[in-house]
């Protein structure tokens, strides 16, 4: 799949990475650092990530959300958890 922006054929799932290490590049060349870099290289990741999205269905995407692993236990825990299967 192409990825938007320009960074060629990739899986779907590299649009973000590919996004917000770039932008990470330069931010630190203009000298960004610390939250401030963390936060503005998320968002150019996830600009990545929803264009790439776009491009490939042709739909608008309206809302982003991000997740890490606790936040993805914590609201699993909320609905009921995930049975194991015996």
């Amino acid at each position: 799949m192409d990825i938007a922006d320009g960074y060629g054929k990739h899986k779907i799932n590299s649009a973000y990475t590919y996004g917000s290490v770039a932008a990470s590049k330069q931010l630190k060349a203009q000298g960004v650092t610390g939250a401030a870099l963390a936060k503005q290289s998320a968002q150019a990741g996830a600009k990545t990530a929803i264009d790439t999205i776009q491009q490939f269905t042709g739909l608008q995407i309206n809302h982003f959300a991000s997740v890490n692993l606790v936040g993805f236990y914590d609201i699993s825990q909320a609905i009921g958890g995930v049975q194991g299967v015996a």
